[in-house]
Formats: C-alpha cells, sequence, structure tokens
C-alpha cells in the first residue's frame, strides 16, 4: 500500500470521467478506493446496483437527491451516503449550483469500473452496448429498469448526525462502522480543538488511515517530513508507517478519518469510557492501543520514509501550495489523543453584579463571567415575556443553563417539547438539538448560560454588542436543520435535588452534570459545605479550569498566596495551572456551584466519599486520592484552619 500526501486540488484524472482519484485501488491494496467528484445540476448517473461492492458519498459542497429504492431522499452538503452490496440506487444533483463529493467504493476495483464507462461513455454518439453489457458484468453491476429487486436499502445520514463523542473539547461524530460496512472501513468526522497536540507518533501494523481535511488546518508528521494539510487536503497513511496529527492553530480543524479494515472507530468509545472511569494506569494504556493496533515506536525504531507519489494538480492560478510546518512536539501517552491542555491565565475574581456586561435593557441583562476557551459562562436576567434567541443548533459543542431565579420554559427537539425549568435545574442541550428558550413567567428570571467549549459565544456576544456581524466562522450557531435535528431525548434536566448525591462527613455534593452527560464537556456539582469544612489542600489542575458561583453563605478561596472571602452572588474562575483551595470558615453553611471544564473530575469527589465512608475525610486523605486525577499539590501545604461554629462571630472579614 502507498502512502499519499495530496495538496487541495491535487489527484489523478480518470479518463473520460469526471472524477479524479486520491487513492486508487491499487493503491490502497485492493481495500478501497477514495475519489472526489464534481456533478454539474441536473446530472446523475442511471439507477444501479453493484452485488459485490458498497458505494458510500459524502457531499462536500452543494447537494445531491439520493434514490435509494422507490425513496428520495435529500443529501446536503455535511451528508454521508451509504449503498451498501445489492442496493438499487443513483443520484441527481438537484440544483442550482454544481455538487461536489468524495466517493468510497469497498473492496476496490469500482475505480476500475468508472474508467471504463468513461472510456465507454466518452466518445461521442451511443455507447457500445456490448463493452457496457460486458463491463457490467465483469463487475458484477447491473442497470435497473422496472420493478426494483429485492435488497438492502441506502441510507443517509444527515449533517451534524451520527453518534457522538466529546472528550476534552474534540468531538468524534461517526459516520460508518464496521457493522455497517461488512468491516471494509469505520469513518468519522472528527474536531480538533485549536492548539489540541494530537497522539503521539504511532503505527498500525495492519491498518490504513485516511485523512481528509473539511475545515481548518492540521499539522501531519507523516513517516519523516511534516506537512501543512490545509482543508482540501488529502493523506493516506500505509500501515506500518509513523505518524501523527496535531491542530496547531487558535481555530479549530474538522476532518474525516476514514480507517481500513474497520474496527478502529471502537477506539474512541473504548477511550472515553475508560477517561470517564478516572486516569489510565499504564496497563489499562498498555490493553486499551494493543487491542486497536495503536502501537508507539520504540526509542530505536526509524522512521519509515515516504515514498513520493505524483499528483495530477487541477489548474488554480490564486491556490496557495501546502508547505511545511513545525509541528508541535507530541510525546504525550495515548491517554490523552483528544486532550486539550491549554496555557494557564490570570484567576479571575467577581464580585455580585460584576464581569463584561454585553447586554443591558428593561427586558434583559447579559453579563459574561467566564470567558475561556474550554467554557464561556454568563449570568442573564430575563424580564417577564423576554424570549431568547430563534430556534438553533450548535454542532460542536453542548449548551446548558441552570436557573438561578424564575423559571425558564425551552423548545427542544425537532418538535419543540416543552421543558419548564424552575430554580435549581439544569438543562443541557446537546450538540446537534435545535432549541430556544425565554420567560414565560410572572417574575424575572436568573439563569446561567455554559457554552462548553466556547466555540466563540462569548465573543459572538461582544459582536453583537459592537455592532459587529457574527457568522458560523464566529460562533458555532446555525438555524434548524431541514430534518429538524437531533431528537429531545438526549436533552438532560436535572430538577433541584436530582442528580447522583456524596456526602463528604456532614457536607454534600451532588452532580448535576457528569462527564456522561450531554457531550461530556463539562461538569456541575452542586456543594453543601458544612460549617467548618476545611476543603483539599491549597492544589492545581493542569488541564482543568475550576470556577465557582455562590449560592448561599460565604465562601473562603485562596488563590496563590491571598485568601478571600466570597459573598452570594460572586464567581471565582481559576484557569489551569494556578494553585487555588476552599473551605467554609463561617458558622454558617456555604451552597455553590462548582464548574469544571473538561468533565470528568468529579468523579474525584465520588472517591474521596467511598473512601471516608462516614468520617469526615482530612485533606491529606483527599489528596491522596485525588493525586490519581488532575490534581496536584502545592508545596508546602498550609491548610486552612476550620473554625468552631460557635467561633463564627468573631470572623473579621
Amino acid at each position: 500500500m502507498k502512502t499519499i500526501v495530496l495538496g487541495p486540488g491535487e489527484s489523478r484524472a480518470i479518463e473520460g470521467h469526471a472524477a479524479r482519484i486520491k487513492a486508487s485501488s491499487e493503491d490502497c491494496d485492493e481495500r478501497f478506493f477514495v475519489l472526489e467528484s464534481v456533478i454539474e445540476p441536473g446530472q446523475g448517473p442511471s439507477l444501479h446496483l453493484h452485488r459485490r461492492h458498497l458505494e458510500a458519498f459524502y457531499v462536500l459542497d452543494g447537494a445531491l437527491e439520493i434514490q435509494a429504492g422507490n425513496e428520495t431522499i435529500p443529501a446536503p452538503a455535511g451528508s454521508f451516503v451509504l449503498a451498501p452490496p445489492g442496493s438499487p440506487h443513483t443520484f441527481t444533483n438537484p440544483g442550482p449550483d454544481a455538487a461536489r463529493f468524495l466517493g468510497f467504493g469497498a473492496p476496490g476495483g469500482l475505480d476500475r469500473f468508472l474508467a471504463g464507462l468513461g472510456r465507454i461513455l466518452g466518445g461521442g454518439g451511443p455507447p457500445d452496448r456490448e463493452a457496457l453489457d460486458e463491463l457490467l458484468r465483469e463487475y458484477d453491476s447491473a442497470l435497473v429498469h422496472g420493478e426494483l429487486p429485492d435488497g438492502p436499502s441506502s441510507t443517509v445520514v444527515p449533517p451534524g448526525q451520527g453518534d457522538r463523542l466529546t472528550i476534552a473539547g474534540n468531538t468524534i461524530v461517526f459516520k460508518a462502522e464496521a457493522r455497517d460496512t461488512n468491516g471494509a472501513f469505520g469513518l468519522v468526522e472528527y474536531t480538533a480543538a485549536p492548539r489540541f497536540p494530537g497522539p503521539p507518533p504511532h503505527v498500525h501494523r495492519g491498518l490504513a488511515d485516511m485523512f481528509f481535511v473539511l475545515e481548518g488546518e492540521l499539522a501531519m508528521v507523516v513517516g519523516t517530513e511534516t506537512h501543512a494539510v490545509p482543508a482540501g487536503s488529502f493523506v493516506l497513511v500505509a500501515p506500518g508507517t509513523v505518524h501523527t496529527f496535531s491542530n496547531p492553530h487558535d481555530a479549530p480543524a474538522r476532518f474525516l478519518s476514514l480507517v481500513s479494515p474497520g474496527g478502529f472507530e471502537q477506539y474512541f468509545r473504548d477511550l472515553a469510557q475508560a477517561l470517564g472511569e478516572g486516569p489510565l494506569d499504564p496497563a489499562t494504556i498498555s490493553e486499551l492501543v494493543a487491542r486497536y493496533d495503536f502501537e508507539l515506536p520504540g526509542p530505536t525504531t526509524e522512521p519509515v520514509p515516504v515514498p513520493p507519489v505524483e499528483p495530477h494538480r487541477e489548474p488554480a492560478e490564486d491556490r496557495p501550495e501546502p508547505e511545511p510546518v513545525s509541528a508541535p512536539p507530541v510525546s504525550a501517552p495515548p491517554v490523552s489523543p483528544e486532550r486539550l491542555a491549554p496555557a494557564a491565565g490570570a484567576p479571575v475574581l467577581l464580585g455580585p453584579g460584576e464581569g463584561e456586561t454585553v447586554g443591558s435593557s428593561d427586558q434583559r441583562d447579559v453579563v459574561i463571567k467566564v470567558g475561556e476557551e474550554l467554557m464561556d459562562v454568563t449570568w442573564s436576567r430575563y424580564a417577564p415575556g423576554e424570549r431568547g434567541p430563534d430556534p438553533h443548533v450548535h454542532r460542536q459543542h453542548a449548551d446548558a443553563f441552570y436557573v438561578l431565579d424564575g423559571e425558564l420554559t425551552f423548545g427542544v427537539g425537532p418538535d419543540q417539547q416543552e421543558v419548564r425549568a424552575e430554580a435549581g435545574t439544569l438543562v443541557i442541550v446537546p450538540a446537534g438539538v435545535v432549541h430556544t428558550f425565554g420567560n414565560e413567567g410572572e417574575v424575572d428570571a436568573m439563569y446561567l448560560n455554559i457554552h462548553a467549549p466556547s466555540r466563540g459565544f462569548a465573543e459572538s456576544l461582544r459582536a453583537r454588542r459592537d455592532g459587529r456581524e457574527v457568522g458560523p466562522e464566529l460562533f458555532d450557531s446555525f438555524d434548524p436543520p431541514d430534518d429538524g435535528g437531533l431528537p429531545a431525548s438526549g436533552v438532560v434536566v436535572r430538577r433541584p435535588g436530582e442528580g447522583d448525591s456524596i456526602s463528604l462527613g456532614p457536607s454534600r455534593a451532588v452532580f448535576k452534570a457528569e462527564v456522561g452527560d450531554g457531550d461530556g464537556t463539562f461538569s456541575m456539582t452542586e456543594i453543601a459545605l458544612a460549617p467548618g469544612f476545611p476543603g483539599p489542600v491549597p492544589h492545581r489542575h493542569r488541564e482543568h479550569l475550576d470556577t465557582f458561583y455562590v449560592l448561599d453563605g460565604t465562601l473562603t478561596v485562596r488563590i496563590g498566596d491571598e485568601t478571600v472571602d466570597v459573598e452570594p452572588g460572586s464567581f471565582a474562575v481559576v484557569p489551569p495551572g494556578n494553585a487555588h483551595t476552599f473551605a467554609n470558615r463561617s458558622g454558617e453553611p456555604v451552597r455553590a456551584l462548582n464548574l469544571m471544564a473538561p468533565g470528568g473530575f468529579e468523579q474525584y469527589l465520588k472517591e474521596a466519599a467511598a473512601a471516608a465512608g462516614d468520617d469526615a475525610p482530612d485533606a491529606a486523605a483527599m489528596a491522596r486520592i485525588a493525586s490519581r486525577y488532575d490534581f496536584e499539590p502545592v508545596e508546602p501545604v498550609e491548610p486552612v484552619e476550620p473554625v468552631e461554629p460557635a467561633d463564627a462571630a468573631a470572623l473579621e472579614r
């Protein structure tokens, strides 16, 4: 099998046919082939079937109409179409613009069928019927006329749909799995978060790995070379070739990943499940990567040189030439293929009403409280009758709402199912679910709105405030798709008191959002701290954003060398890398929301509670448990001394 790196517009032409080959059947050891084709309005092949081959399409631009048996299905850009062997199918371009798509076939061979078809039909005049019949017999294919034969149906996966995982800000959407392709390949749509370092350089001994960049730009190490891989680029990595990828830029990069044979797509599910159970130990890592043909080259392993493949280049005067870039060094273990590790920023402490105001009127107030790539949080007030945005959908991030006072009414899903959320309720709307909201009550509604990861939410609010245009290139927000989007069943609604709960001595935590909820990109825990609760030892998180919003009482927060008392309505924002802790030094209970991004760290509290039993855990015991998570104690440890409730009045603020 060949390793191939093609820039935008590069391919090899099929004589007499509009399609252009990215990787031929010969290139891929007859496992599959990949081509790119442009179909003009009104064009498309006759209804046909292939008895031994599956055929698949990913629509890049424009739109297709797919005839699957007697059914016609629209396939706009972002759709994936799968026609299994024996499935009568065809497609047309309903116009008004040209449509462009990637085509896949498995096993190999249909690219040669297309080449033969091009020679027969491309000569002008009536086709040679005898030659056409012979070509159809050779590739076990047939034109379909009259009554449709029995056979499986083609399927269309609409844009943004498919099983979805989000791990530390990266999104994986499953388009085709091994069970769908008779084991030929798996295909996922992968969105790499900004500055994503990527997996470590690795080798698949038996798997072929394909990348086609849809948006943004990747940096790829293939063999001994590093390439800039902008949108429209194609990379095929042959088995045995050392490779990795990263996103060194400040914008997300979205690409298709096809792995053949199929089955590797399950790696992402197993990785997400393992990370949800806590940090991965070496034995778990070894078992996971071995199961999925993921081998880390040893220190003496030499990179495999990649033989050059001469591409066909489409004329394009203004097309920039892809040039090598310096990819960030990647030496992390495979525990973190989807891990985003932003640099530490400065902590922020906001008192009640403080923050960046982006909207203020009699009807509503909107204040940015947290503006980080991992998570944006706003505080808002809606007067009675105030409506929020029109129904919309986010394709790459979750949208969540925690009602502080009053009540919000949501419309979610294709049918805009009504959900009423009173104070103390959390509503999580996963990516792909259409939603809107408003205040239909008789009193003001106050709420926190969480977008995790940010995907431009806070910046879009600033743009609207300043009169600038807001489009999808700035903020991941779109009109509802024609099919209505994902069902409302994926929406998480946790009402007051609902959620798994634990006790830490007389203190209590209720988990409103965990790593398994929505897209798993943040966690929210309602903490009720008893008087004198000492809190954890001073510590830092290398990869987690840690924030606290005080609901009742006075929370003592220590950030660096400063210790401050935080009143209700205050927000403490601690980006990764900053030393901090918290405690309740008062004689009254404290209630607060602890929001962290990405999700997963909440499992630490569950372990701490299980280890402590009915006894109040001391700070050192909690630190030992937390060492298995993204928790680094800061030395010297000087825990906040608890006080007896009777002495609370003597505290000076």
